[in-house]
């Protein structure tokens, strides 16, 4: 399943940025760093591409910062937040700073939604929400 998951990551992306011209990420639910994370395929096709990873777990965001580098061209941050509070994650800093709002961005959900959540006793969240924020342009397909 995580081999199928970085497969499919790395062709959304290539897509992404070579048929659609999306070169912006906010990659939710990033999870531990491994081989072939969506900063490294986005800047292998464009350098410049930016990417924000948020996860809402601390030791995700501490291997994160260690290993996850940009290139110079490009930008990559993250921020510590959950994705049920899409409102943290559009007004922090390192989104406003990375994230150019004029331009398309491609929302990355891909190790999130193949788990059963949220539970019951959690807020709902709204995707086509996140998508209609102000700093978040639509950007045309959505990929499950």
């Amino acid at each position: 399943m995580a081999e199928a998951s970085r497969a499919f990551l790395g062709r959304t992306v290539r897509y992404a940025i070579t048929e659609l011209g999306i070169t912006q990420f906010l990659d939710i639910g990033t999870g531990l760093p491994t081989a072939r994370n969506t900063h490294e395929v986005a800047q292998e096709v464009d350098p410049a591409a930016r990417i924000v990873y948020v996860d809402k777990d601390p030791l995700v965001l501490a291997h994160a910062r260690a290993l996850m580098m940009s290139t110079p061209e490009g930008r990559t941050t993250l921020i510590h937040a959950d994705l049920r509070d899409p409102e943290t994650i559009l007004r922090d800093s390192r989104y406003t700073e990375t994230i150019d709002p004029d331009r398309p961005v491609g929302i990355m959900l891909i190790s999130v939604l193949m788990y059963p959540w949220p539970p019951a006793t959690s807020p709902p969240i709204s995707i086509p929400g996140v998508r209609s924020r102000p700093r978040t342009p639509p950007s045309g397909p959505v990929s499950p």
